[in-house]
């Protein structure tokens, strides 16, 4: 070898060296991040450990594969294992990363209108007809039997006022007007207090309507209650979803930060939809949300692999693979080809090797 070649491979030997520093550095930050945020939600301090060690691990493994004189092939369960932990690494960042934001988003877009659905198929489920007419018969019955017992040209349980109070009591078989004496006692003199008699009449009339039939039989103030509670879930549940927007346009961090808000919302809706199923029919509206079990799946150690095999139909699976092998593959390379060009600088301890310059084998 002349001493023009010697120049140019030890030039090219360095320059090599800060390339495979430079791609060194990228490969395990890439790595540790797919490992960090693929363990951060079990525990920040298994994170840590997983994101320095594993990353590490496949350094070293694709180091010694490339710097191996039988290369690829004579190390295969070795560059299998490398390529099964990049996989995994690469995958996860990239997911997180790449597709993170718009997982998350999709998710929020179903929680928010399946809940905005879920308080229409309420109003229009929990209703009850003859609960309702009830109701309506007795409240006008109720205002006009209050309107006459302070009625200023005649006030008090007058004929009227009795004849009032029987037709409540055809729709409310138990009811019963005050005795004279209790009347008396409560009204006072010249009806002076019939805020008093007022006040005995409004829970009497409102318990004896809940006890009817049509409001027992349908549970109309359970389902009454529900609905009111699930209208105004809907309403506050609009407002998490926007804070919750406003969290990832800040950059709050998605498994730590807008995970748990996000699961907190979908967890209510499950739980109002449970209730209502009960009243209604359930395909009138999700019992579960598609879209949430990716946001669950996301950065999840336990459910990488589920997320990888039902991911098989997205192009993106197949990048985001085989960039992980192909990282693999240059960083055997370049260190193969350091390992080469090493042995071709003379005054430096080296081995036989031909001038094969696959990584695959080096006889």
């Amino acid at each position: 070898m002349n001493q023009r070649d010697n120049t140019d491979n030890i030039a090219l030997h360095n320059i090599l060296v800060w390339g495979v520093c430079i791609f060194s550095i990228v490969f395990v930050f890439i790595l540790g991040n797919g490992y960090y945020n693929l363990f951060v939600l079990k525990s920040k301090t298994v994170a840590i450990l997983a994101g320095l060690v594993l990353p590490i691990l496949a350094w070293i493994m694709a180091r010694f594969i490339g710097k191996h004189h039988d290369g690829i092939k004579g190390n295969l369960p070795f560059f299998v294992l490398l390529l099964l932990l990049s996989a995994v690494g690469v995958f996860n960042a990239l997911m997180v990363n790449l597709e993170g934001k718009q997982i998350y988003q999709e998710a929020i877009e179903e929680v928010g209108d399946e809940f905005k659905n879920l308080s229409v198929v309420a109003t229009k489920s929990l209703s009850n007809p003859n609960a309702e007419e009830k109701k309506e018969r007795v409240e006008n019955l109720k205002t006009e039997f209050f309107g006459e017992l302070k009625n200023p040209l005649n006030c008090g349980q007058g004929k009227v006022a009795r004849q009032i109070g029987e037709r409540i009591r055809a729709e409310l078989p138990t009811f019963q007007m005050l005795s004279d004496s209790e009347y008396k006692k409560k009204a006072g003199r010249d009806c002076g207090d019939m805020d008093a008699v007022i006040s005995y009449y409004t829970p009497l009339i409102s318990k004896l309507l809940e006890n009817t039939k049509e409001y027992i039989g349908a549970n109309y103030a359970d389902i009454q209650i529900l609905k009111k509670t699930i209208a105004s879930k809907e309403i506050s549940t609009q407002d998490k979803l926007d804070k919750i927007r406003q969290d990832i346009n800040d950059g709050e961090n998605l498994l730590t930060i807008i995970r748990p808000e996000l699961e907190q919302v979908a967890t209510e809706y499950q739980k109002y939809a449970l209730e209502l199923s009960k009243y209604a029919a359930s395909n009138d509206f999700k019992k579960r949300l598609v879209k949430m079990e990716m946001v669950r799946n996301l950065g999840e150690w336990s459910k990488i692999i589920d997320m990888i095999i039902d991911r098989l139909d997205k192009v993106s699976t197949y990048v985001y693979l085989s960039l992980a092998g192909f990282f693999d593959w240059i960083l055997v390379y370049f260190y193969h080809r350091l390992k080469i060009l090493k042995n071709d600088i003379p005054n430096k301890p080296s081995t036989p090797t031909t001038n094969i310059s696959s990584p695959w084998k080096n006889d």
